[in-house]
């Protein structure tokens, strides 16, 4: 992976930020290392594929948006989606 000087600089200071600054390279070349890793095992093409269409309902929320009295958050959630 080819990493600018000061895209490398921008990420070593918010790894810094986030871990230390004596932390910040050291995380930094394992990212590294495992992105060039993956990198040599991808073809570089991203199949086209039809994820999602019109027809597709998708729900994001925490697990304890909906709840039922003396019910657990998760199972309330599973049970509002399976209707």
């Amino acid at each position: 992976m080819s990493v600018s000087k000061v895209s490398r600089e921008i990420i070593v200071n918010k790894l810094g930020f986030l871990y230390g600054r004596d932390r910040a390279q050291n995380i930094f070349k394992k990212i590294k290392e495992l992105i060039d890793r993956y990198q040599k095992n991808s073809t570089g093409k991203i199949a086209k594929v039809d994820y999602l269409n019109e027809k597709d309902v998708v729900l994001i929320t925490y697990g304890d948006n909906i709840q039922t009295t003396n019910k657990n958050p998760l199972k309330s959630l599973f049970k509002f989606n399976d209707e």
